[in-house]
């Protein structure tokens, strides 16, 4: 089932699940079973429930300081179990799993997406797949497969198209700018839809909704 021996490394890990439940390690002991000696990062678990956006920022945030050839798994999937596709993005420096959602891609389009795939669902029995636990059932499965050396097109197939996240412009108004709140951090900073050149230009208030 596996080619090569030797594991590519370092796979990062993001999600909304929290650490109170076992789900995380359900994850991480999929990997770890498929390729024992790859080194499981968690970039974030605290990702507000079915937030996209703010795991889609969280996971942007993260990634430049990881090495080529991390493979990522992020899941914040509010469509588990529905009709979204399972995606591999494949990147000049790196791989991505996770849900057709729109969470992936900003991380992956600053790196320079290469191929886009959709994980072959197929591989994975129908009565060993959760239909709430994609993560551990699907992604950590492909996950742990790239890591033990399988090729993207050893358990996917190369589409052409993928969700897009829409971000929101702020509204410019006469004397301020309302704009959306994408992450706060734990020491209160906030990331916002307005970038600082923004507001150097317009020299007004900044409202945060």
């Amino acid at each position: 089932m596996f080619k090569g021996e030797v594991p590519i490394g370092l796979v990062g890990i993001l999600s909304d699940f929290g650490l109170r439940d076992s789900y995380v390690a359900q994850i991480k002991a999929v990997i770890l079973s498929r390729s024992p000696s790859t080194t499981i990062v968690d970039i974030s678990h605290g990702i507000e429930r079915h937030n996209v956006d703010q795991g889609m920022f969280v996971l942007a945030s993260a990634t430049p300081y990881f090495p080529s050839g991390t493979i990522y798994l992020a899941v914040v999937d509010p469509g588990v179990g529905g009709s979204r596709r399972s995606l591999l993005l494949e990147t000049e420096r790196s791989k991505f799993v996770g849900p057709d959602n729109g969470l992936l891609v900003l991380a992956a389009e600053k790196e320079g997406i290469v191929n886009v795939y959709e994980l072959d669902e197929s591989r994975y029995p129908a009565n060993k797949i959760s239909s709430t636990f994609h993560g551990r059932d699907i992604f950590a499965v492909a996950v742990g497969d790239i890591a033990s050396g399988n090729a993207p097109s050893d358990i996917a197939s190369k589409i052409s198209d993928y969700v897009k996240p829409i971000i929101i412009k702020p509204k410019i108004r006469s004397n301020r700018i309302d704009a959306i709140a994408l992450h706060i951090d734990y020491f209160g900073n906030i990331v916002t839809n307005i970038n600082q050149k923004g507001l150097q230009k317009y020299k007004i208030d900044l409202v945060v909704k």
